[in-house]
């Protein structure tokens, strides 16, 4: 038996295979004698209905329309399900659904049960939009740009010219004018109208935009301009683009000038807000006593209107989305915190910390320098050490007290009384603590210098 036939259960050396098909087949066979002599023939096994579709092809019709079924030789026929059919055993019931619906045709032909099934869709007017209307200046080409879920779709203007069969085509603005997008799919079309109208105006508009320090950004117009020229022309890559990039270091406000091919120029204007990251006054590093959990505070400073928080590793304290929180250090331990704020620019601080397990020179520890500059890095003074402090006094280099405080948390940020700036320069510093371990009372001095 010919193998490329499928549907036999055995293919050599029976005379008697049995034969399972879902349609008719014709199978071939050759019989061989000994001498090599051989013939050959073949059956075919009807299958009844089969190629047959008597349900047809899918339909579609619009919302409130029908289709008359195709006429069938099946016997016995039922068409389900009942709803939206005017008959069920007829032979061509009319079809009128509300929305899409497969409909099954069951019959007998030739001893044999014979199923098919058909879908009639509903075509709603939501199938086509032509878009927004559009005012642009006279003599400009213009695109227009639809949508239509359908198997054809033609461009007709006010003259019911039909000028394109796609759904993106352009034409010349020389008159007001309507146009309507057509969509067809077999009994139903459905239409949308889109209108031209003309003005002796370029329209440009563009929004402000917040960049943060160091990045770039693309500064979009929307408008029917064909020609830019923005004013002031720095920290821009591109003056005569309609998106140009922002590329400087300064928040600046910008003027753009927009001109469309026969209309007069319009203006518009943008400032690009340059955002400083977010401000962390992180203890760089720091001392614990052995055992003891430590409060970890982000200090975070910003103008952004919210930040988020995430430290790092966020399973040994007790918040990692929270400014402040508990840590739970093991040895030497570093911290990471990052603070993102609500315009995306981020700041990252890390501190050490050290285990303790006596009063030593390590409970009260200040940093030999600082850079009060507004960079969000070493931008306070802060007591240091696992002890607390009774007083940490900030004296210049006549003796003069500028700075004071009984808080380890609160650093000196190098202005003086008024907010006036301290001077760059070398300052003495006195603290008195007491070590947490002992209860004994510490005393330190040194010096620190404040750079800009």
């Amino acid at each position: 038996w010919d193998e490329s036939v499928p549907g036999l259960n055995v293919y050599e050396n029976a005379a008697n295979p049995v034969a399972t098909v879902s349609e008719t087949t014709t199978f071939y066979v050759s019989v061989y004698n000994d001498h090599g002599c051989y013939s050959t023939d073949s059956i075919e096994v009807y299958v009844p209905g089969s190629g047959m579709y008597p349900a047809g092809p899918d339909r579609t019709i619009c919302v409130g329309g029908e289709v008359t079924m195709p006429s069938h030789t099946l016997t016995n026929a039922a068409w389900t399900p009942a709803e939206g059919l005017s008959c069920t055993n007829c032979a061509s019931p009319v079809a009128s659904p509300t929305e899409a619906t497969t409909y099954t045709l069951t019959g007998q032909l030739d001893g044999c049960t014979v199923t098919d099934e058909v879908t009639v869709y509903v075509m709603s007017a939501d199938a086509v939009d032509a878009g927004d209307d559009i005012t642009t200046c006279i003599d400009h080409e213009v695109w227009l740009d639809g949508f239509a879920d359908a198997e054809t779709v033609a461009w007709i203007d006010n003259n019911g010219t039909t000028f394109s069969n796609q759904l993106t085509t352009n034409v010349m603005a020389v008159q007001e004018s309507y146009y309507v997008l057509r969509a067809t799919s077999d009994l139903c079309s459905v239409t949308d109208t889109m209108q031209l109208l003309l003005s002796t105006q370029t329209q440009i508009s563009a929004q402000d935009i917040v960049v943060c320090e160091g990045e770039q950004a693309t500064l979009v117009t929307e408008g029917n301009g064909s020609t830019f020229e923005w004013l002031p022309s720095q920290g821009l890559d591109h003056v005569q683009s309609g998106a140009p990039t922002f590329v400087g270091e300064a928040t600046t406000t910008y003027q753009v000038i927009a001109t469309a091919e026969g209309c007069s120029p319009d203006t518009a204007v943008l400032t690009v807000t340059v955002q400083a990251p977010p401000s962390i006054g992180l203890r760089a590093n720091g001392s614990y006593v052995a055992d003891t959990e430590v409060v970890l505070d982000a200090d975070v400073s910003t103008t952004a209107p919210d930040y988020e928080v995430q430290w790092l590793p966020a399973d040994a304290v007790e918040c990692a989305t929270c400014p402040v929180t508990v840590a739970y250090p093991e040895g030497i331990d570093a911290f990471r915190v990052m603070v993102t704020d609500s315009y995306g620019c981020e700041s990252i601080a890390e501190t050490v910390l050290r285990p303790v397990d006596d009063c030593d020179a390590g409970s009260i520890v200040i940093p030999t320098g600082f850079t009060p500059n507004g960079d969000g890095l070493n931008d306070r003074l802060y007591v240091r050490g696992h002890g607390d402090i009774e007083y940490f006094r900030v004296y210049n280099r006549w003796g003069e007290l500028v700075f004071q405080t009984s808080d380890k948390n609160r650093g000196w940020d190098g202005t003086l009384r008024g907010g006036k700036l301290a001077d760059q320069a070398v300052y003495t510093w006195y603290a008195e603590g007491t070590c947490v371990l002992t209860g004994e009372r510490i005393t330190a001095k040194g010096d620190v210098t404040l750079l800009r």
